[in-house]
């Protein structure tokens, strides 16, 4: 079951990853990693949620800093 173990974790990190950079070119295709992230949806997999939750925090982390914070227009209010 180890090598069952280990062979099924690189499988789902390729996934991930394949997700990951589907996401990047896609943002739309974000619900999929959202939902690899919950344990409760991606069957119960601990492993799969934390690849989930670093390639959502990768994602953000290199998309973030290009949208700048500020107050709305007159027009836009």
């Amino acid at each position: 079951t180890k090598g069952f173990k280990k062979e099924r974790d690189v499988v789902a990190t390729v996934e991930v990853g394949g997700d990951t950079t589907t996401t990047v070119r896609v943002p739309s295709k974000v619900e999929r990693l959202l939902d690899l992230s919950r344990p409760h949806k991606n069957g119960e997999d601990e492993y799969i949620a934390t690849l989930g939750v670093m390639s959502l925090l990768a994602i953000f982390k290199d998309v973030l800093p290009s949208y700048r914070i500020r107050l709305p227009t007159d027009a836009e209010r």
